[in-house]
């Protein structure tokens, strides 16, 4: 599922923060938040908040995100994301894969390889679903087919 993320800047240390989360609140009540970054379940919602942001000259960027259920993370994923209460990554420079088919052996002997370029899994449905950044698809695939197993991006 798709969520969407509203980039502030810091507020200022002048600002009366109960009027600005009750303005805020009136508009939509985030589903995550992280300091500078508001996280939104629908586009609509992510728009309110970036006009009354905008407003305020405070908003920097728009972000559409994926979610990642139950993660594991490695250090390069706060290069492709963040963690507020739940970790989310910028989907428009990641892509996710999983594996299908494959000796277990094999499947593992990929994994070692895969292993450097992962930024994240998790474990979805008994499915472990492996991050990377999207320009390295076709790095992946080529372990896959050099370790003959099967993924699916």
């Amino acid at each position: 599922m798709e969520y969407y993320a509203v980039e502030i800047n810091p507020l200022p240390l002048d600002m009366d923060f109960s009027s600005f989360y009750e303005a805020l609140y009136q508009i939509t009540i985030p589903t995550d938040e992280d300091g500078e970054m508001f996280v939104v379940s629908t586009k609509e919602e992510q728009e309110e908040l970036a006009d009354y942001f905008n407003e305020m000259d405070l908003l920097v960027a728009k972000h559409t995100l994926v979610k990642v259920e139950n993660a594991e993370v490695e250090p390069i994923f706060y290069d492709y994301g963040f963690k507020a209460r739940e970790y989310y990554l910028y989907k428009d420079i990641v892509t996710s894969f999983h594996i299908v088919e494959g000796e277990p052996i094999q499947i593992e002997m990929a994994l070692l390889q895969i292993q450097e370029d992962l930024l994240a899994f998790s474990n979805k449905e008994d499915v472990k679903e492996y991050y990377i950044n999207k320009e390295l698809q076709p790095l992946i695939q080529g372990y896959a087919d050099a370790y003959k197993i099967v993924v699916h991006f």
